[in-house]
């Protein structure tokens, strides 16, 4: 169609006398069609949000319906957003790609028609150079998976290192460090894959910038050695092999857009297929419950409870399960009242009687779950359970309740343990599965109780005895180990020119004036090449032909050059622009939250992708383009005659340019990107959240609502996203229209009646104009990307100071000091006034009613709260001094295992021998372990919360050896045993840290006694 319309407009514009009609109609209509296209635009961009959205929506389906441990090595944020956008990409180069074999085919039927012997040698070089373009294209896509693969193992650092809990575990040990040169090694194989991919696609642009140049070069060499050319049919030679080579220049970065498609598909395929195939309802085997549990409370132990609990969630039975971890989702409903209907219809007598009977009435259901304390949250599963069963008409739920006072204090635990009879009514059976059934026994009536074993059976590890602590031995590897090679990024990117792409990026983001100059010279020199280089040598100028031979050469040689520094300075660049971020991160990992940490990953997953296309990919391709323009320039005003004239034509086009499409564009381009950004940490936040509770989401078959609720936030992400491609249809609307101006005034201003030469410059203003487009496109993309890069150079938390490392001589003693400390999370104040002094080497037992603010106070002395008034003093330093040297170590309620094996879960650096890991397991109480591989996955041997609390425990043991250790936190983590294991338990920790000061809470009597104070918070 745009052929035919320039052979039309040329016809127009050789006429002397009146145009048909029927021409002028058609010119009409192709303008027609030229509006609907770049509708067309806007409406593919649609498509392709709404398959995205699908995609994601999609691979977030699929990871709830994941077992534990089963994505173990693959990364999800990666998928959901780096895969699906590959793939979607793929799939619109398809569709696109249908126009390429029509334009081929008629391009070449226009040079068959004139076809020559002259030809041949320009269309035999078209052939080489795309042969070798497609070559590289295949190549490239092939290296696709094992690239993935790299980012899949640096994204999964990085979401362990800087998401809740595990980002608080790492940092308290010391161990966020270790982690972030894991993260910098990971991201150094990945940028060498990467690297390599590059120089590919680097190579390809740099034959698709030479092919034009060298086949001008051997059609003007075939003009004056043989007679098969004639002097005038150069031009019109050059520009048919341009038409016929300009599809076949798109076809290898369409082949390998499918390549990556077919990658990214492949992997989403097989993370798809890693969901078991789950049994309907109908299909679920019918259980039988044992007819003396019906209509009574059924205590249990743990291991037997567990059993049950399976066989119950397995068959048709309609159950209702309570884990003992409080299981709160986040991100996709985080406010109580989100986590208690949980997809259930709304019913406020309902959720009045739920919150009664879990003891929750003083609690607003606005509030945010992740402000909760330990004994709220797990009261609000129990009222997401009760609402369950009080919402639902049949009477035929068996509700389980795993270690439901575990963290409640006394009088808590002893209402919700009596609210059970009134819960009776409406269920077939409770179930309460504990060690603890003393509690229950005596506050419930006996005929409702049943006792289904004599005495409570405790797990395997319980049986073992810890009478005298186990010595610690002192060996350590003499060889430094691999860990311990501390990687520096910054002595490898010292020579790195990041500054320099910073400066021109903000010139970028200033105005694109200059650089429009040059492109509008660019225009005019090719223009002017075309009319002067091949008259003057068909004239017997053959120097001027080696003159623009040499000019070839050089701009070859400057173009590599370019593309040598482009790759090499752009993934220096970008290593050292993430490194410094990451190297940033340690100092604030310990307060990362549920906003935080989702923000955070998603700088170090959408961001980083960002910016290493910006550095190595976008600049470059500017670069060459700007280059190949400028020695067109040069080569205009060195045979140019009046360049005075043509330097003030371009100050006024480019005047045009800046007023009509780059001013107006420029905010709106840049303001709805940095939108965008933002929109993805809802998303970020929604997918994390629901994958950590994905098997609760699961049997209580929320996981419909659920994904709503992700989708609600991925579509809002998808807009702002889709408003980022209508600005950029906006600014080709309007470029278009002055590229179309600008031929006009091309044309109109040779005036011929050669249709040939009308024709020809059409096509090359048009052509030309169109990489101007191109190359300003370019420009509102590195506009938009270096929103990104500012986000990796900006101060990550940037209303915290940063935290600089204790001296040895600055910690003395270990007294820790509060004074009217007014703290809390955010801006949410929690505990007001607190005044607290604890002396070295003493023990105490910190306690109260459940949410008052036990593990506040314990994060307030570990530095991971907001202290908004009073003093905070630690061993004579601030909390967070405290933390960066080791001074305070915390056992958590909730034990965080990591990814690896067990010798990676005590000694990620890997420079401990194997007898100091024994005697740290022996010591807290698991010479099971001791006794297997160290090498074996932690995850695999390592199963119940009590081994797994033993094992953080072990951790803080072997902690004594590198740092100052003066204070021990343990948050109720005796509660998961029985009342005997858990004696001998806090017995264990108090004679390993005889000379540190230990604070512990608890909701237990009888181990208040073991400590030398008790300090009650009301």
């Amino acid at each position: 169609m745009n052929l035919q319309s320039i052979i039309y407009l040329q016809t127009l514009l050789s006429l002397t006398e009146e145009p048909p009609t029927a021409d002028l109609v058609f010119l009409l209509a192709n303008v027609a069609l030229w509006l609907l296209r770049a509708h067309a635009s806007y409406w593919i961009s649609c498509v392709k949000a709404h398959i995205r959205t699908t995609l994601i929506y999609t691979v977030h389906c699929t990871s709830i319906g994941l077992a534990a441990d089963t994505a173990r090595g693959q990364s999800i944020p990666n998928l959901m957003f780096n895969d699906t956008a590959d793939a979607v990409d793929g799939l619109v180069a398809l569709v696109a790609a249908w126009r390429l074999p029509i334009e081929f085919s008629s391009s070449l039927y226009v040079l068959w028609t004139n076809l020559t012997y002259g030809v041949i040698p320009c269309l035999l070089m078209i052939v080489v150079l795309r042969s070798a373009a497609l070559a590289l294209s295949i190549v490239d896509g092939s290296e696709r998976w094992t690239w993935q693969a790299r980012r899949d193992e640096r994204i999964n650092l990085c979401e362990e290192a800087f998401t809740p809990p595990a980002c608080g575990t790492l940092a308290r040990l010391g161990w966020t460090r270790i982690w972030v040169q894991l993260i910098l090694r990971s991201r150094e194989r990945e940028l060498t894959l990467l690297g390599r991919r590059e120089w590919m696609r680097k190579i390809r642009e740099g034959i698709d910038y030479a092919q034009p140049l060298m086949v001008q070069f051997v059609a003007a060499l075939v003009m004056i050695t043989t007679t098969s050319v004639q002097p005038a049919a150069v031009v019109p030679m050059s520009l048919m092999l341009g038409n016929v080579a300009a599809p076949m220049n798109q076809f290898p970065g369409v082949i390998l857009s499918l390549l990556d498609c077919r990658s990214a598909l492949q992997r989403l395929h097989s993370f798809s297929v890693l969901v078991p195939v789950r049994a309907c309802a109908q299909d679920k085997p019918e259980f039988t419950l044992d007819p003396r549990f019906e209509g009574r409370v059924v205590v249990i132990d743990v291991k037997n409870g567990a059993t049950l609990a399976a066989k119950l969630l397995a068959s048709s039975t309609n159950t209702a399960v309570v884990r003992q971890t409080p299981q709160l989702l986040t991100g996709c409903g985080d406010t109580v009242r989100d986590n208690i209907f949980f997809g259930l219809k709304r019913d406020d007598a309902c959720l009045d009687s739920a919150m009664r009977l879990a003891c929750l009435r003083d609690l607003p259901v606005s509030k945010k779950v992740e402000t909760l304390s330990m004994g709220q949250g797990a009261r609000v599963c129990l009222a997401r359970a009760y609402y369950r069963i009080l919402s639902e008409e049949a009477r035929s739920t068996v509700l389980v309740l795993e270690e439901p006072c575990i963290s409640l204090d006394s009088r808590t635990s002893t209402m919700v343990i009596a609210n059970l009879v009134e819960l009776l009514k409406h269920t077939t059976s409770i179930v309460v599965s504990t060690d603890h059934a003393e509690a229950l026994v005596s506050n419930l009536p006996r005929e409702v109780v049943f006792v289904a074993s004599d005495r409570p059976r405790t797990s395997g590890q319980e049986s073992y005895r810890v009478d005298s602590v186990a010595p610690i031995g002192n060996a350590v590897n003499d060889s430094v180990p691999e860990w311990e090679k501390e990687y520096n990024s910054r002595c490898h990117s010292r020579c790195v020119p990041l500054d320099i792409y910073l400066a021109f990026l903000a010139y970028v983001g200033n105005g694109y004036t200059y650089l429009i100059m040059v492109l509008i010279a660019g225009i005019m020199a090719t223009q002017h090449f075309l009319e002067v280089f091949f008259s003057r040598v068909a004239n017997g100028e053959r120097e001027l032909l080696w003159s623009y031979a040499a000019f070839l050469t050089v701009f070859l040689m400057c173009n590599f050059g370019a593309f040598q520094a482009e790759v090499s300075g752009g993934l220096r660049g970008a290593n050292k622009l993430f490194a410094e971020f990451v190297s940033d991160l340690p100092q604030y990992a310990i307060s990362l939250d549920a906003v935080g940490g989702p923000d955070t990953l998603s700088r170090l997953t959408s961001d980083v992708n960002v910016v290493d296309h910006t550095l190595t990919r976008t600049l470059g391709v500017l670069w060459g383009a700007v280059l190949y323009l400028l020695f067109k320039a040069a080569f205009m005003v060195w045979t140019s005659q009046n360049w005075r004239v043509t330097m003030s034509m371009i100050l006024l086009v480019c005047l045009a340019f800046e007023m009509i499409a780059a001013g107006p564009f420029r905010p709106a381009n840049r303001g709805v990107h940095r939108r965008a950004a933002a929109a993805l940490t809802p998303v970020m936040a929604a997918a994390h959240g629901s994958f950590e509770v994905r098997d609760t989401i699961r049997s209580y078959n929320a996981a419909s609502w659920v994904a709503d609720q992700f989708l609600v936030n991925a579509t809002e992400s998808a807009r702002w996203q889709l408003l980022e491609d209508a600005c950029r249809c906006w600014l080709s609307l309007r470029l278009e229209i002055i590229g179309f101006f600008l031929t006009v005034q091309a044309t109109f201003g040779r005036r011929t009646e050669d249709p040939i030469l009308a024709g020809m410059w059409i096509t090359t203003a048009r052509a030309v104009s169109g990489i101007v487009q191109q190359l300003i496109h370019n420009c509102a993309d590195i506009e938009r990307d270096f929103v990104s890069v500012q986000r990796l150079a900006d101060d990550p938390f940037p209303g915290q100071k940063e935290v600089r490392p204790v001296q040895e001589e600055k910690i003395s003693g270990g007294t820790i000091v509060i004074r009217k400390a007014t703290v809390g999370y955010g801006d949410a104040i929690i505990l007001e006034g607190v005044n607290l002094v604890v002396n070295t080497s003493e023990k105490l037992a910190l306690v109260g009613p459940s949410g008052a603010g036990k593990t506040t106070l314990l994060n307030t002395i570990l530095g991971a709260t907001r202290v908004f008034n009073g003093s905070v003093c630690i061993c004579g330093v601030s909390p967070r001094q405290a933390n960066s040297s080791l001074v305070v170590q915390c056992v958590p309620h909730s034990p965080v295992l990591f990814r690896g094996s067990l010798r990676q879960n005590l000694d990620p650096e890997g420079g401990l021998v194997d007898n100091l890991l024994y005697d740290a397991l022996f010591a807290v109480g698991l010479p099971e372990l001791a006794s297997k591989n160290l090498e074996c996955e932690a995850s695999d041997i390592v199963n119940t919360t009590g081994d797994r609390i033993r094992l953080c425990l072990a951790r803080v043991v072997l902690a004594r050896r590198f740092g100052q250790l003066r204070v021990i936190l343990l948050d109720e983590c005796a509660g998961v045993f029985p009342d005997e294991s858990a004696k001998r338990f806090v017995g264990t920790c108090l004679r390993l840290f005889e000379e540190q000061t230990v604070i512990m809470t608890t909701h237990r009597r009888f181990l208040m006694t073991l400590f030398d104070r008790i300090v009650t918070i009301e």
